[in-house]
């Protein structure tokens, strides 16, 4: 029998992090990831995934994470084109690294850096100290610079591809021991950090001559053992340069830096500061998986962790539920959904003091709805407009509204991307059951209905402190309405002119195809980038203007760059335009009829855009171009009923309207007052000429810039979009400011009460928090300025339609309750009418839009009329 005090002991283990290569890795490893206001946010979200694996899986006794710092390092001493090809961080990288620090912070992980050395030799000199003491290292990392570190107790650990790589792996790989790894980067260089090598030497050339040779030195010593005479005088040539490279692969063992391996040790997370942060950038799946305790789980606090509460029992007497309605204030309830997508539900779940009750879809749903109406009870959900919908596929007329928690916590904070109703309950103290998107037993929403119920308060309760009541109660809750109604009437699609349309637009991508294959001289795949860059910068000559990991990008903004150079970029714009149009609309858009109705039926959101602004989906009829042949045709297949006809209505640059009332810039103010184009009035000030000498040209350069100013556009975005050199654009912007100083007083006044107060809000109390204003990144902050006006102007307007949308359906049911709002497209709306009272329901469409607000100056809409959409707009 062994003796456990002779026993051998598990040596603890001291994982090194290289944040450099973590960090790089995540961001391309991520792409376009970023928050509901567009601040980025992947290369944050993969060090977060990584960061967390290591702790919670790999359970490290101590933890450092090591980063280079900007200044030059000894290496850049002996060699001044080290890694001097290296282009500057991204921006949008650059733009996260504050983040990444409170990430670090907040998981109580040791930083290392130190001016003149880089991170892999601050790992370096700790991974022997640590190594000395008896502790077994990993080192976390994909370089294989850092293999030379590698040994009997020192392994690298690359987390994204979950490898442990050993001495065995780089024998394996290499055919030497981690020790020779200077010796072989010394003869085939490392093009990542720009050590030259041997040149014509490659990574299996030099993996054979060290094998052969064992290293460097002994290779040189015996150059006429090199088989190859054309290697063997590139070796004898480049002796020096070999020696100069191995060096700089080398790693330094002994930088003089003082740190003590006890301040390694592990620390559980700042719980509560992962979740501001992971909150902040809205990663909902790290949010779930987050609790107070230990990385593993395991000291977890039943107030903050879902899955500590049970699952409610489910009470199917229903006479107690009877009972109990009169005395309710408001019901909570959650749909119980069908076993398949699109079927009817299978239940409702209903939250009462008295306990959760379960009802089958039906007769009982039904008789609940009675009884609510009878006792004057409202209800109260998770989302209300679904809930619609699926009474009235019954035939049930719905109850009155109480309160709706996702529209709550929406206008709470609308920059999030989900609103999860078991997030919700956490973050406000409330035990609910594991929120897992798998279970569909009634009781996970019977859950759901008992989270809803006890977050009514607590929400109200914010919605109160932020002055959001109004907004809620007279625009948000009564538009859901609206919505429901416009989603049951539809539109009417003529699917035979569609099928013209495709035939039409299918023919003239195949001509288009043509001409492309022309100019650039072959066919090529148009919907592969590869073979697209190949033709513009490899054939055509054109300059590459954008690298991505891949290679040279071929997006639209550098497709409309080369345009101006060439035809075919400009070809190639267009046939991905069309292309895009035939496959989202004029392909999809009939099999998306509803049969019963013979129309379509978007789904519009509520709880998407930051700035309050509605979307639509399923289809997204907000996205059909205004502009074009195509688009108008696409637009003429909806149409109106036989004796009917639409009605659409668009508010009169309301954008511009609602920054003179902000701004009250006198010469604005007397534009609209005058009811004077005011693109023209601005036209007259950029060019210092009449009325009458401002040319069509000059009123788009001026209506460019009235809009520029309100999307915060540099001068390089103006000179992009007009197409002038950037210092034209400077003078315009500058030119503009110098004769509307009302409205650069206005942008400078929202951006310091925006960086004071941390938000902005709209006419209607809207707020949307602006957290980049408080970043030190310039770029950020950049963003943070350029959203703060934006989203008053903006999000103003959006309220504004939704005022306008409220007050028309009143006035419809009541006083034309045969016409109807069928769409809404940013500030459009679209009615369908009797052709015998187009006259009278004009009046009342244009009446109520301009009279949604009083304004220091006048809301005009402007309205058109006729059989199909196109010819209404």
């Amino acid at each position: 029998m062994v003796d456990p005090a002779q026993a051998p002991r598990t040596p603890p283990t001291l994982y090194l992090i290289d944040g450099h290569s973590l960090l790089y890795r995540a961001y391309y490893a991520i792409r376009h990831l970023s928050t509901a206001a567009g601040v980025p946010t992947n290369a944050v979200y993969g060090m977060a995934t990584m960061l967390l694996k290591v702790v919670r899986e790999r359970r490290p006794d101590y933890l450092a994470v090591a980063f280079d710092t900007k200044a030059p390092t000894l290496r850049h001493q002996a060699y001044q084109e080290y890694k001097s090809h290296r282009p500057p961080m991204p921006a949008d990288l650059s733009a996260q690294q504050p983040h990444v620090e409170r990430l670090i912070e907040a998981l109580r992980i040791p930083m290392l850096a130190l001016d003149g050395y880089e991170a892999d030799d601050l790992i370096a000199t700790a991974t022997v100290r640590a190594a000395g003491q008896g502790m077994a290292v990993i080192i976390v990392s994909s370089d294989k610079d850092l293999y030379q570190l590698i040994g009997d107790t020192v392994s690298l650990y690359d987390a994204m591809k979950d490898l442990v790589i050993g001495p065995a792996e780089v024998a394996a790989r290499f055919g030497i021991a981690p020790k020779q790894i200077p010796d072989l980067l010394g003869l085939m260089g490392d093009a990542v950090d720009n050590v030259p090598g041997v040149p014509g030497i490659g990574e299996k050339t030099a993996a054979a001559l060290i094998q052969q040779f064992g290293s460097i030195d002994a290779l040189l010593d015996r150059l006429d053992e090199v088989g190859k005479p054309k290697l063997r005088e590139s070796l004898r040539t480049h002796a020096e340069l070999a020696r100069m490279s191995r060096e700089l692969a080398r790693l330094h063992t002994d930088c003089p830096v003082e740190f003590s391996l006890d301040a390694f040790k592990c620390s559980p997370p700042d719980t509560a500061q992962l979740r501001r942060l992971f909150t902040e950038l809205e990663f909902t799946r790290l949010l779930k998986n987050l609790s107070d305790d230990t990385p593993d789980g395991s000291n977890a606090q039943p107030a903050d962790a879902a899955s500590t509460a049970p699952l409610p029992s489910l009470r199917t007497d229903l006479e107690l539920l009877w009972a109990a309605l009169p005395s309710a204030p408001f019901v909570a309830v959650a749909l119980h959904p069908g076993p398949q997508p699109g079927q009817p539900p299978a239940g409702l779940c209903v939250n009462l003091d008295a306990g959760v009750y379960y009802l089958p879809w039906g007769e009982a749903v039904r008789t609940l709805c009675e009884r609510l109406k009878a006792a004057a009870r409202p209800v109260a959900a998770h989302g209300l407009k679904p809930l619609w919908h699926a009474l009235a596929d019954l035939g049930i007329e719905p109850p009155a509204a109480h309160f709706d928690t996702l529209l709550a916590a929406y206008l709470l904070d609308p920059t999030r991307l989900r609103y999860d109703v078991d997030q919700l309950a956490a973050a406000h103290g409330i035990e609910t059951p594991p929120a897992e998107e798998s279970d569909v037993r009634p009781e996970r929403f019977g859950a759901v209905s008992l989270a809803v119920g006890r977050l009514v308060a607590p929400l109200r309760d914010a919605i109160r402190q932020q002055q959001l009541e109004p907004l809620l109660t007279e625009v948000e809750l009564p538009l859901i309405d609206v919505l429901f109604a416009m989603e049951r009437r539809g539109m009417l699609l003529d699917t035979a002119q569609l099928d013209t349309v495709r035939g039409e637009l299918r023919g003239h991508l195949d001509r288009l195809e043509e001409r492309i294959y022309q100019l650039a001289g072959t066919h090529f795949n148009l919907h592969s980038p590869k073979q697209m860059a190949e033709i513009l910068f490899d054939r055509l000559g054109l300059p590459p203007l954008k690298k991505t990991k891949t290679g040279f990008s071929t997006d639209e903004s550098v497709l409309t760059q080369l345009a101006l150079q060439h035809e075919l970029p400009a070809e190639l714009i267009n046939h991905r335009q069309l292309s895009k149009l035939l496959s989202t609309y004029v392909d999809a858009l009939p099999a998306l009829v509803q049969a019963r109705t013979g129309r379509i039926h978007t789904t519009f959101h509520q709880t998407v855009a930051a700035t309050g602004r509605l979307s639509s989906s399923n289809p997204n009829l907000q996205n059909i171009p205004i502009r074009g042949e195509w688009g108008r045709r696409i637009r003429q297949c909806f149409i109106a009923p036989p004796g009917r006809c639409l009605l659409s209505a668009d508010y009169n640059q309301i954008e511009l309207r609602l920054l003179a009332h902000f701004s009250q810039d006198p010469m604005l103010l007397d534009a609209f007052l005058r009811n004077e184009d005011v693109h023209t009035a601005t036209g007259t000030q950029l060019f210092g000429l009449s009325r009458e000498q401002i040319t069509p040209a000059m009123r788009r350069v001026a209506k460019t810039i009235n809009f520029a100013v309100i999307y915060g556009m540099s001068p390089y975005g103006l000179s992009q979009e007009l197409g002038i050199p950037q210092s034209e654009a400077r003078r315009y912007i500058e030119r503009y400011f110098e004769h509307y100083r009302g409205v650069k007083e206005f942008i400078a006044a929202t951006i310091a009460r925006a960086t004071a107060d941390g938000y902005v809000t709209t006419l209607w109390k809207r707020r949307r928090p602006i957290p980049e204003l408080a970043q030190r990144t310039a770029a950020v902050r950049a963003l943070g300025e350029r959203t703060a006006v934006n989203t008053v102007v903006q999000g103003s307007a959006a309220d504004l339609i939704k005022v306008a949308m409220n007050r028309l359906h009143r006035r419809l049911c009541r006083e034309a309750p045969d016409s109807a709002l069928l769409l809404q497209i940013h500030d459009e709306l679209v009615v369908e009418a009797p052709e015998a009272g187009r006259p009278a329901v004009s009046a009342l469409v244009v009446q109520e839009m301009e009279g949604a607000a009083s304004l220091s100056v006048p809301l005009r809409a402007d309205l058109g009329t006729g059989r199909h959409w196109a010819e209404a707009h």
